[in-house]
């Protein structure tokens, strides 16, 4: 997601001549990647500009238009094939995380040690839940007068 927001900005601020290009690029992946709001967040200081400064207010409307349109699109057909797995604030923890502990890295290796723990404890988990529990029931013995090696006199 992160990458495919990347590139969508870029090609619309492209196209609509916006001269702000880079910082919407990368607040657009961050967004992505860390989902506390909305992708078209970023199209607005472009869309400003193209409104105020180079007087091209239809313009303004469409780069907003085509920020907005994959938010309702595409986040929609990417989640609705996501079953379970983790819940998108998690994956923004983990950029966080990682870039706090590894710097710049840490946003592909923070997400990468979290997948890597959620298998561990899927894998675990269901290993637990498909093995038969074999061990007898001493808790009745049946037996009278023997006394327990667990019971301290």
């Amino acid at each position: 997601m992160s990458l495919f927001y990347l590139l969508w900005t870029y090609i619309t601020h492209v196209v609509f001549d916006a001269s702000i290009v880079v910082l919407p690029m990368l607040f657009s992946s961050f967004i992505a990647a860390c989902p506390f709001t909305g992708q078209y967040l970023v199209a607005l200081p472009a869309a400003l500009e193209l409104y105020c400064l180079q007087q091209r207010h239809l313009a303004a409307l469409l780069l907003v238009m085509c920020q907005v349109a994959p938010s309702w699109m595409v986040d929609t057909v990417i989640y609705s094939e996501v079953r379970g797995g983790i819940h998108p604030w998690f994956t923004g923890l983990a950029v966080v995380g990682g870039v706090y502990v590894f710097g710049v890295l840490g946003a592909i290796y923070g997400p990468l040690a979290l997948c890597v723990l959620y298998v561990v404890i899927t894998v675990y988990s269901t290993f637990i839940t498909d093995t038969d529990m074999d061990t007898p029931d001493v808790r009745h013995t049946g037996v009278t007068g023997v006394r327990s090696t667990l019971v301290r006199s």
